[in-house]
């Protein structure tokens, strides 16, 4: 899963973008991931970006560089989401890559959630790794 960060229309209104596109798959992967009681990660839901969804892009210049932004094991796609802003707000388009197996869960479009697999899991494990 990919999401686009870049530089908005200095005329963009509309609503801001949630941190996590699904928090209670969120919550529940940090829960499992960190050994901790889901109700820690509910919170989630309510934390929004500065990111305007949809938003038009700024005509300012003809061209934006691109940079691909890359989560570290067990992270996500916006897991570093005051980084990704400021350098959309400074001219540059960023990608954000949720890498399934190493972000700590990849929402698809249809629903399915791939949770995070530490590297020492063995085959048996997967099946209970992958319990709600």
């Amino acid at each position: 899963m990919v999401q686009i960060w870049y530089p908005a229309s200095s005329t963009a209104k509309g609503k801001t973008a949630p941190y996590v596109s699904n928090p209670d798959a969120f919550a529940t992967a940090y829960s499992k991931s960190l050994g901790a009681p889901k109700m820690l990660f509910t919170n989630l839901e309510f934390v929004k970006t500065n990111a305007i969804e949809n938003a038009e892009l700024s005509d300012k210049e003809s061209t934006y560089p691109v940079l691909l932004f890359s989560h570290g094991m067990g992270g996500h796609k916006s897991h570093n989401i005051f980084q990704i802003e400021q350098l959309a707000s400074h001219g540059y388009i960023v990608a954000g890559i949720d890498h399934t197996y190493t972000s700590i869960a990849s929402v698809f479009s249809d629903g399915r959630v791939a949770n995070f697999i530490p590297q020492e899991t063995t085959v048996e494990h997967l099946d209970k790794l992958n319990e709600v």
